[in-house]
């Protein structure tokens, strides 16, 4: 197994945790107060953005494969 990798995960989180400290001046409080919405916003953000990714892929891929197509001619 490739601790490196794990490290490099923990590291991320960290030092995304690190920037919530600073922008809100706390810790992230436990209970968050409405949590659940949070996290529901936060899902369909990430969805949103996931999906942008997901297109812009598929057309760069569509793109690849019309150049392939043409100089195998």
């Amino acid at each position: 197994m490739n601790q490196g990798n794990n490290e490099k995960i923990v590291k991320v989180f960290a030092n995304r945790i690190d920037r919530m400290n600073a922008k809100f001046g706390r810790e992230i409080p436990i209970p968050v107060e409405n949590a659940l919405e949070e996290a529901l916003e936060e899902a369909l953000d990430l969805s949103a953005y996931l999906s942008s990714l997901v297109f812009a892929i598929q057309q760069q891929i569509i793109i690849i494969k019309k150049k392939e197509k043409n100089n195998g001619k």
